[in-house]
């Protein structure tokens, strides 16, 4: 057996696992929540081999905790890639008390075309990294970092970058399992990048006056007028969360999420509140 054939058995036997993931996801549906868990990890081990075939034919380089693949065009960034995100993995993964079991797959893509390409964005979507089926995906500091001195772009990548934010969702997803709603997800990812960047997205004009109803907020952050509005929000309740249950109780509404419970079941279970009464706590200590 060929090389090439070789490759495309393997290609094949990828594309099956993929499929036959997704056809559990749908079966799972039915079932019970824990059930549907075990199929999303199926499927998101799935979608990184699919991906790491994918991207065969490009450069690679390693770190302790990194595999990073990158077109030869950002030969000159991947060190500095690798060493940002081995800088945020020890506080991110300790944090969630998550250890990997194998490298996490970090993807480099020299345009936001290429980016979005990959997860069948459309083209107007812009992002300068996402998290989705077990990779870290981040656009090349050249698409948004061309101005910045060679001195000061390892300072700035880290500062103003996404990994931090996109290793929180990598570690929030694996706690989870994929169960968990995306206002928990993304204010989680928005809490850590501020604790260890200082960065916390502003409220829009009109933003400190205006809040949407929990029960509805995931719905809004892919809407052009309710995306930084539902961003915001997520970010203040997990900060409210933090600062009144602290760290451990966080943990436990992921580790509860992840044995397939409802998020109105995994907040009772670990705040001993329901989903209704937490969402007045946040609101009366906002003055919302």
């Amino acid at each position: 057996m060929n090389y090439l054939t070789k490759i495309r058995n393997i290609y094949t036997r990828r594309k099956m696992i993929w499929l036959l993931a997704v056809l559990a996801g749908c079966f799972f549906t039915r079932y019970p929540g824990w059930l549907k868990n075990k199929a999303y990890v199926l499927y998101r081990q799935a979608a990184r081999g699919q991906l790491l075939l994918e991207t065969g034919g490009w450069q690679q380089a390693h770190s302790q905790h990194f595999l990073l693949r990158y077109q030869s065009s950002d030969a000159a960034y991947a060190r500095m890639v690798l060493e940002t995100a081995e800088e945020f993995y020890r506080p991110v993964f300790a944090a969630y008390n998550v250890q990997p079991r194998q490298k996490i797959l970090l993807v480099l893509y020299p345009d936001a075309r290429q980016l979005g390409a990959g997860l069948n964005w459309p083209s107007t979507t812009s992002a300068i990294g996402v998290y989705w089926g077990g990779v870290v995906r981040v656009l090349s500091p050249a698409a948004w970092l061309a101005e910045i001195s060679p001195e000061q772009l390892a300072g700035h990548f880290k500062q103003n970058g996404p990994l931090a934010h996109e290793l929180t969702h990598y570690a929030v997803d694996w706690l989870a399992a994929g169960n968990c709603p995306r206002w928990l997800t993304e204010g989680l990812a928005q809490y850590e990048e501020w604790h260890l960047t200082g960065f916390e997205m502003p409220a829009g004009e009109g933003e400190r006056e205006t809040t949407l109803p929990l029960a509805e907020l995931d719905k809004y952050f892919d809407t052009v007028q309710g995306e930084s509005l539902a961003y915001r929000q997520s970010f203040l309740l997990v900060r409210y969360l933090m600062n009144v249950y602290g760290r451990e109780q966080v943990q436990e509404i992921l580790r509860q999420l992840g044995k397939g419970q409802t998020i109105e079941r995994a907040v009772r279970q670990a705040l001993g509140i329901s989903l209704v009464q937490l969402e007045r706590d946040w609101r009366a200590a906002e003055k919302l």
